[in-house]
């Protein structure tokens, strides 16, 4: 995400973006902020494997479906296989995972398409 966020950055496209994140509700109270109608994309990770906080995806995905037309994608990597996923339920667009998240061989990580 931060090369795709660099290169729309760099095309003139306006991009609110955070460093660090030290708890789910102060993201959250950004993203409330930052998000418009025109927002293109939301990318929110799952789990900060730095910090252990998981975020609201349920409540974030609602957020962005009432308040824009954004995709919103989730990276999922730090929370495969370590907490419950489900994307049936989940207003996620883009569900980003990792060949490490399931042992499997480096580049071979697997595709899902998450139906609307």
């Amino acid at each position: 995400m931060r090369n795709l966020c660099e290169h729309l950055a760099e095309i003139g496209c306006e991009v609110t973006g955070w460093k660090s994140i030290v708890t789910a509700s102060w993201i959250w109270t950004i993203y409330r902020k930052a998000l418009r109608r025109e927002t293109g994309i939301v990318s929110v990770m799952l789990a900060n494997n730095e910090t252990g906080v998981l975020f609201p995806i349920e409540e974030i995905g609602s957020v962005v479906r009432e308040n824009s037309d954004a995709v919103f994608h989730v990276d999922g990597v730090q929370a495969v296989g370590k907490t419950p996923i489900n994307l049936r339920d989940w207003p996620v667009d883009l569900f980003s995972l990792s060949d490490i998240s399931f042992m499997r061989p480096k580049e071979s990580a697997p595709f899902t398409s998450v139906a609307a």
